[in-house]
């Protein structure tokens, strides 16, 4: 199957895996495994710089 890219705010993403929620578990347990590792590997290191260091 093709494998298509998906571009999707933070809010979007919550909204569909709540979404995904309502289904029973078995439908989309591989599913939301596959967003959140997708979701993990595309974070941002997180930086100790703050709105106060210029």
């Amino acid at each position: 199957m093709k494998q298509q890219t998906l571009e999707l705010t933070d809010n979007e993403v919550f909204a569909l895996l709540q979404a995904l929620g309502k289904r029973p578990y078995e439908e989309v347990a591989d599913l939301i495994a596959k967003i959140r590792s997708q979701c993990e590997a595309g974070e941002e290191p997180q930086s100790d710089k703050t709105d106060f260091d210029g």
